[in-house]
């Protein structure tokens, strides 16, 4: 399956190392809020933006040539799920809302990761 071809890969290359290295040093050198906790597959690096809003700094970041995403829409929101019933999810869409999420994939070069924490750092 793709799956087991994922993991083999990962397995046999520095991938997940290296994703994590680069977590590590964004957690370290962005001077935002941060999500909390451990991050396993470290493809993606979560913060909060504290002087432009969400929409303002992802702009930003893509100016520069950056990728960032937030978790809009939620599975609540999507035509798929809006008919089912939910008990609300007011925390989700304040998190969805305020925070980015940049890539920290092995393929980044040292120069965009400098990009990415001085960008994320004017955020």
């Amino acid at each position: 399956s793709v799956v087991l071809e994922d993991i083999k890969i990962l397995e046999e290359t520095d991938n997940r190392k290296i994703r994590k290295a680069n977590h590590v040093l964004f957690e370290r050198e962005i001077k935002r809020r941060q999500f909390e906790g451990e991050n396993y597959n470290c493809i993606m690096f979560c913060f909060y933006p504290e002087k432009l809003s969400t929409i303002e700094a992802r702009k930003l970041l893509r100016e520069k040539g950056i990728q960032s995403y937030s978790f809009n829409p939620l599975y609540p929101e999507l035509n798929a799920f809006k008919h089912y019933p939910n008990v609300g999810y007011a925390n989700a869409k304040l998190i969805a809302e305020t925070h980015l999420r940049i890539p920290c994939h092995e393929f980044l070069t040292e120069q965009e990761k400098e990009l990415i924490i001085e960008m994320s750092n004017k955020t």
